[in-house]
């Protein structure tokens, strides 16, 4: 039955994160990810659930719908959004000082090939997920300033 083949989980790596716009004091970020399957069976992406500190405060909670295939021992990259208000933050890419800290922790969603395995994702019974984490600063540069240092 291939609904009981053991399958192992994607793994999840966070590249970095983008400021993608700043406008009515909100900042809008991306976080680029790779996702890789060690299994000789397509996985379908369902959906990240995740959650963005910054400098320890809890600033974005998020859900994105993945609506992708993960090929077979292979890879892909997706990207997940955030927003979040400047006053959270505690400044801005003028105010100077020290770059904040973020700290993303989430799962993806993923069904295992089979009529079985999609079964059992539908009625809850088996929702298997790939955690990710990742840590880091927040460059909030705006994305046309970033742009107009690099030309010169």
């Amino acid at each position: 039955m291939s609904g009981c083949t053991a399958y192992r989980d994607p793994s999840v790596s966070v590249l970095g994160v983008t400021v993608t716009e700043t406008a009515d004091g909100l900042l809008g970020l991306d976080f680029s990810l790779v996702l890789e399957n060690p299994n000789d069976q397509p996985l379908a992406l369902r959906e990240f659930n995740y959650t963005l500190a910054v400098d320890g405060a809890v600033a974005y909670r998020g859900r994105w719908a993945a609506s992708a295939t993960l090929p077979a021992s292979g890879s892909r990259r997706l990207s997940i959004p955030a927003v979040v208000r400047y006053d959270l933050v505690g400044r801005t890419a003028s105010s100077g000082g020290p770059k904040p800290r973020y700290d993303l922790a989430g799962h993806v969603l993923y069904i295992v090939p089979g009529e079985i395995a999609e079964i059992l994702f539908d009625t809850g019974v088996r929702k298997p997920k790939a955690s990710f984490t990742a840590q880091g600063v927040l460059d909030l540069t705006p994305p046309d300033d970033r742009a107009e240092t690099q030309d010169r």
